[in-house]
C-alpha cells in the first residue's frame, strides 16, 4: 500500500517482486479482494508443492514470479536431496538472494520452513522407493542424504509412526 500512485511507481513497486500495489485511498472491497487473493494463491502453492511423491498436485498456481521461485527452489532441492551436507546456503547461491530472503519466501509461499521442506522431501521420497523400488532400507537412506540407517530409521518413524522396516513389510 503506497500514497506515490504514478504509474512509473506502481511498475517499479512491481518489478521489486510485490505480490500487489495498491494506492492510497483504496477501494475497501479492492483491498479485501486483493488480500483473499493472495491468501488462496498461497494455499494453492503450499498444497502443491507440499503434496506427496506420489500424487502430484495438479492445481494452477497464478503468479509467475511465485512459481518460477518455487520450481526453482522444488528442482535445487530435489537435484541435492542424495547429498546429506546439501544446506541453505547452497540453495540461497543458487537462487541468487540471500538466506534470510529465501527463509522469508520459503515460509510465505510453502508454510514450512526450508529445513523442514528438504526433511519432507527426503522422507517422502525415501517412502515412494520403499513402495516402488526394491532397493535395501541402508541404500534408500544415502540416496534420501542420511548420513546414517539409524537416523533415517529415526527420522522415519517419527514422521510416519512406524520403522522403513515395518512399513516395507507392510506393502509387501
Amino acid at each position: 500500500m503506497s500514497a506515490h500512485g504514478s504509474l512509473e511507481q506502481q511498475i517499479y513497486g512491481m518489478e521489486s517482486m510485490a505480490d500487489a500495489y495498491i494506492v492510497k485511498p483504496f477501494n475497501y472491497e479492492y483491498l479485501v479482494a486483493t488480500v483473499k487473493s493472495l491468501l488462496k494463491n498461497r494455499s494453492l502453492l503450499k498444497s502443491h508443492y507440499v503434496s506427496d511423491i506420489s500424487t502430484p498436485g495438479k492445481q494452477p498456481i497464478s503468479r509467475s514470479l511465485d512459481k518460477k521461485f518455487v520450481n526453482d527452489f522444488a528442482g535445487i532441492v530435489e537435484q541435492n536431496l542424495a547429498n546429506e551436507n546439501f544446506s541453505v546456503d547452497e540453495i540461497s547461491r543458487e537462487i541468487g538472494i540471500s538466506r534470510v530472503q529465501l527463509y522469508r519466501k520459503v515460509k510465505a509461499l510453502l508454510d514450512c520452513s526450508v529445513t523442514d521442506y528438504i526433511m519432507n522431501r527426503r522422507l517422502k521420497k525415501a517412502k515412494y522407493l520403499l513402495i516402488n523400488e526394491r532397493y535395501s532400507i541402508a541404500e534408500i537412506t544415502y540416496m534420501v542424504g542420511f548420513s546414517s540407517p539409524n537416523y533415517f530409521s529415526t527420522v522415519f518413524k517419527s514422521k510416519y509412526g512406524m520403522r522403513p522396516s515395518e512399513f516395507k513389510k507392510n506393502q509387501s
